[in-house]
């Protein structure tokens, strides 16, 4: 069996850290210990519990959409409820890209 993939305090989710996981383990990503994720209208926000201690702390959220949105000027991931899967895209790119499957999807905003 592969080893349970870490992750550091601080480091970013990776478009290969979510693939690893999900090829490798499960189909679906379950939180952990200390770790919220819950669901606020359209956006998946995953946090600390209160009380629970960590490193970085914080959070993030993931807001899911029809349409890809403009490119943003942070680095973003979104849901997108169409394909049913995430997407991320940020400063210097010029569309979006798939970060769990291959996808016959463009990624261009709108689409």
């Amino acid at each position: 069996m592969p080893r349970e993939p870490k992750v550091k305090s601080g480091e970013p989710l990776t478009r290969a850290f979510f693939n690893r996981i999900l090829s490798e383990f499960a189909s679906r990503i379950v939180a952990g210990t200390g770790i919220t994720v819950r669901r606020s209208g359209n956006q998946v926000i995953i946090g600390m519990a209160a009380g629970a201690r960590g490193g970085g702390g914080g959070g993030f959220s993931i807001e899911t959409v029809a349409t890809m949105p403009a490119i943003p000027t942070e680095p973003t991931i979104v849901y997108h409820s169409v394909d049913g899967q995430m997407w991320g895209s940020g400063p210097g790119h010029t569309r979006w890209y798939p970060l769990m499957r291959g996808t016959t999807r463009s990624g261009a905003p709108g689409s």
